[in-house]
C-alpha cells in the first residue's frame, strides 16, 4: 500500500510539473497574464520571404507582439495575409507603414512597423476588425541588394583566386623573400641590438650637449643682464666719435698729401748733403 501511495504522489507531482510548463508556455505565447493584446492583419501584395509564425513584431524598433500567422489569399494569388498579435494600446495609426525586416545575414525576417502621423485615427480606437496595408517592395529591394552583394564578393573571390594561381610563382618568391628577410634579421639580432644601442648613446650626447648649450645661453644671458645699457650706449658712442676722428684725420692728410711730398722730397735732398759732407771730411782726413 505505501509503495503504491508513493507511486501516486510521483504521478500527481509529474502531471502538476507538465500543467505548470503548459502554462508557462502559454504565458511566453500570449505576452503576458494581463496583456491587451488585438489582432492586426496586415496585407501584402507580393512575397513576404523570411517571415513566419512567431516571428517578431517591431513598432519603432521596440517589440509589440508576434506573428500569429501567414495566409495566401485563396481568391487572388498576389495577397498575402499576416495576421499579428499586438498590444493595442501602441499607437499605431492607419498611415503606419508595415514591411518586412532582414535580420543580418541570417534571413529571418520580422515585422517592422514604422512612425504615422499624430493626427491621423488610432487603428485600435475603435472594436473590430483592424487592417493595414503593408509593403514588401522594400523587402524585394534588400533582398535584390543582398543577392547583388553576394555575386559581387563572390566575383571578387573568384578574381582573387585566379590572380593567385597565374602569379603563383612571384607569391611564392615573395614569400620566401619575406621568409628570407626574416632569417636574416633573427641572425643578425645581436648586431641590429648593438646598432640600436649606438642610436641609443647618440641619442644621450645629443640630449647631453643639449643641456650643455642651454647651460652656455642661461650664461650669456646672465652677462648680457649684468652690462648696464648706458655703458654700453657710451662705449659705441665713443667707438663712433674715434672713427670719425680718424676718418677727419686720414682726409686732412689727403688733402695736404702734396706738403707731405715736398717735406719727403727737402729731407731727401738734405740727407744728399750730409753724404756728401761726409765724404769730403773723409777725403781730407786720408789726405792729411
Amino acid at each position: 500500500m505505501e509503495s503504491r501511495a508513493n507511486t501516486a504522489l510521483i504521478g500527481a507531482f509529474t502531471l502538476g510539473v507538465l500543467a505548470l510548463a503548459f502554462v508557462f508556455i502559454y504565458w511566453l505565447a500570449s505576452g503576458s497574464w494581463g496583456a491587451n493584446t488585438r489582432t492586426l492583419t496586415v496585407e501584402f501584395f507580393g512575397p513576404v520571404t523570411g517571415m513566419t509564425p512567431g516571428s517578431e513584431v517591431l513598432f519603432n524598433g521596440i517589440n509589440i507582439g508576434t506573428v500569429k500567422a501567414i495566409l495566401q489569399d485563396p481568391e487572388d494569388p498576389g495577397r498575402v495575409i499576416a495576421q499579428l498579435s499586438v498590444d493595442s494600446n501602441q499607437p499605431i495609426k492607419d498611415d503606419t507603414k508595415a514591411t518586412i525586416g532582414i535580420q543580418g545575414l541570417t534571413g529571418l525576417g520580422y515585422m517592422k512597423l514604422n512612425g504615422g502621423s499624430k493626427d491621423r485615427p488610432n487603428l485600435f480606437a475603435t472594436p473590430g476588425a483592424v487592417l493595414l496595408k503593408g509593403d514588401s517592395a522594400t523587402t524585394d529591394d534588400l533582398l535584390a541588394a543582398a543577392g547583388e552583394i553576394m555575386a559581387r564578393a563572390d566575383s571578387i573571390l573568384t578574381e582573387i583566386e585566379d590572380l593567385v594561381k597565374t602569379n603563383r610563382a612571384g607569391v611564392d618568391a615573395s614569400i620566401a623573400n619575406v621568409q628570407s628577410f626574416t632569417a636574416a634579421l633573427s641572425e643578425n639580432s645581436d648586431k641590429i641590438a648593438t646598432f640600436v644601442d649606438s642610436v641609443a648613446g647618440a641619442a644621450d650626447g645629443i640630449a647631453t650637449l643639449s643641456k650643455r648649450i642651454e647651460g652656455v645661453v642661461d650664461k650669456s644671458e646672465a652677462i648680457l643682464a649684468a652690462v648696464e645699457p648706458d655703458d654700453v650706449r657710451q662705449t659705441i658712442t665713443k667707438l663712433r666719435e674715434t672713427a670719425e676722428n680718424a676718418s677727419s684725420f686720414s682726409q686732412s692728410l689727403s688733402a695736404r698729401s702734396g706738403d707731405i711730398d715736398r717735406m719727403v722730397t727737402q729731407f731727401s735732398a738734405i740727407s744728399s748733403d750730409i753724404n756728401a759732407f761726409t765724404a769730403s771730411l773723409t777725403g781730407i782726413g786720408e789726405r792729411a
